[in-house]
């Protein structure tokens, strides 16, 4: 199942990037339907007044597009004021904004709300404009899939999408080992929400990189250390729109009775995509019983948090629970409810303990307290 899953990923990239070089040969712009999701480009530059097409942003770039996904980036034009009435027309209000930058934050990133019926809130055809960091290898995406409303493109020269596209295809790979490591237990929630079966959500563990938090969350899955520790009738007690489901069990440190330290290896790791599972904590080293569910990147999280497993299965039901709630509000307005745990493969104990035995000798500050790092 997660080899299917690594392979079928490599492979939508793939013919991502065999899309984009194309695009790229045919010297292209983006041209877009408003009548639905955005799915089909046309390599056709927009024309000024001349009849001529207008000089690049800068260099060589050009726009690219990819329909349900929504780009992450700093605003610099403020889409719920301004509308366009296509895809093409926000692409080039974008790149008339990065040609009159003089120097300062210039659009390189836009996304352009696609569905007839809006977009979390923002309405049909809303055009923002945002920046992308510099060094940053691939743009940060928000959201994506087939559930997602929102078309996104970008201002990119030959070299750039190039690039884009290695960088793409080496994280699907690297993602791939990941997760497909045969060590890595796969757990399973069985979700009611509102009393009412909601579906199941499958998880795989990273029991190299997140070896402690991999073995709590798994031993609290099966609940085989008794009490009160064990996930089955947990609730997801707060829900925030579009970044993340929370539970656990409240007044349960760890399978261990005690906190746990971070894991070194799963702290590295980025908070980039949804599906992500993340240990919640109260500062270094203080990890427990609860835990996030990302259900959209969160870069504000990386280097705080361990990250130590993904959702392989069950997405929907993931999202079905984030929309238990209201923009700007992180009480549920429903219930929620694990009505039952347990683990499908790879169950045995990983054989670790709450506490590392090697540290850093220097101090380093993470979340603004001095602490010495785990080195296991």
């Amino acid at each position: 199942g997660g080899m299917r899953l690594g392979l079928v990923a490599l492979f939508f990239v793939m013919v991502v990037a065999g899309a984009w070089l194309l695009m790229l040969m045919m010297a292209s712009s983006v041209t877009a339907s408003a009548s639905g999701p955005v799915a089909m480009a046309r390599a056709r530059l927009p024309r000024n007044a001349s009849g001529r097409a207008p000089a690049p942003a800068r260099g060589d770039e050009a726009c690219h597009v990819r329909a349900h996904h929504e780009y992450e980036g700093s605003v610099v034009i403020w889409g719920a004021t301004h509308t366009t009435p296509t895809a093409e027309d926000c692409c080039a209000a974008c790149k008339r904004q990065a040609e009159s930058a003089k120097g300062g934050p210039r659009c390189k990133l836009w996304v352009w709300c696609a569905d007839p019926t809006g977009c979390g809130g923002q309405p049909f055809k809303s055009c923002w404009g945002k920046t992308m960091a510099e060094g940053v290898m691939a743009p940060p995406v928000r959201n994506r899939g087939e559930s997602c409303p929102w078309t996104s493109g970008g201002l990119f020269s030959a070299a750039e999408a190039r690039a884009i596209v290695d960088a793409e295809v080496a994280a699907v790979a690297a993602q791939a080992a990941r997760r497909d490591r045969p060590v890595n237990p796969r757990v399973f929630f069985d979700v009611a929400i509102e009393d009412k079966p909601a579906g199941r959500v499958e998880f795989v563990l990273y029991a190299l990189e997140s070896p402690r938090a991999a073995e709590n969350f798994r031993a609290m899955c099966t609940g085989e250390h008794g009490g009160k520790k064990s996930f089955s009738g947990m609730a997801f007690y707060r829900i925030i729109d579009r970044f993340i489901d929370q539970a656990g069990v409240h007044g349960v440190n760890s399978v261990w009775d005690v906190p746990f330290d971070d894991d070194p290896e799963g702290l590295k790791l980025k908070h980039d995509r949804p599906g992500l599972l993340s240990a919640a904590n109260s500062g270094p080293n203080t990890n427990s019983g609860h835990f996030s569910i990302v259900v959209a990147p969160a870069p504000h999280l990386d280097g705080s948090y361990t990250i130590f497993g993904e959702v392989v299965a069950g997405m929907d039901t993931v999202e079905a629970v984030n929309k238990l709630t209201v923009p700007g509000k992180d009480r549920p307005t429903g219930k929620a409810v694990v009505v039952r745990a347990g683990c499908l493969s790879a169950c045995g104990s990983l054989g670790v303990g709450p506490k590392c035995s090697r540290h850093e000798d220097t101090l380093v500050q993470v979340q603004g307290k001095p602490v010495k790092p785990c080195l296991d």
